[in-house]
């Protein structure tokens, strides 16, 4: 059963998705969001393959980073914010011939001042991960230190 997020969180989030400029630039869009989940959609351009035709890692990694930040941001309590502590990526498979990628984070143990988080990346071409992560995020005042 999905758990929604409170009003008041849920447009502090998409607040957040619209302001972040290369979230935007990217293309990056919330799809489902609830709390402890989030999946995020980015249709695919040319200036995000390398010249091997592959995805550029650095696309796929602030897909996945996103999403787990995102999903991390579902469980806050504001005025509450998070940061990427430790980011941990494992690329299983090059995105070769994607139109559209798809990134998922998930909470999977919240914490006083520390949020778990893992995350996969997928694309309109298989079903298979392309990246498999996880990553700590640290929760934190605004105009307060980490």
């Amino acid at each position: 059963m999905k758990r929604q997020i409170p009003e008041e969180l849920k447009q502090f989030l998409l607040e957040r998705i619209k302001e972040s400029n290369f979230v935007t630039h990217l293309g990056i869009e919330a799809e489902e969001y609830e709390v402890g989940r989030v999946l995020l959609r980015l249709p695919v351009k040319d200036f995000m393959v390398n010249p091997y035709g592959v995805l550029h890692g650095g696309v796929m990694t602030t897909l996945v980073d996103t999403a787990m930040g995102f999903a991390a941001f579902t469980t806050i309590r504001l005025p509450e914010r998070v940061a990427a502590g430790e980011l941990n990526i494992n690329f299983l498979r090059p995105g070769k011939g994607s139109k559209v990628l798809y990134g998922e984070g998930k909470v999977y143990k919240r914490g006083k001042r520390l949020i778990f988080c893992e995350g996969i990346v997928w694309d309109d071409v298989s079903e298979e991960p392309i990246i498999r992560a996880t990553s700590i995020m640290v929760v934190f005042k605004p105009n307060s230190d980490l």
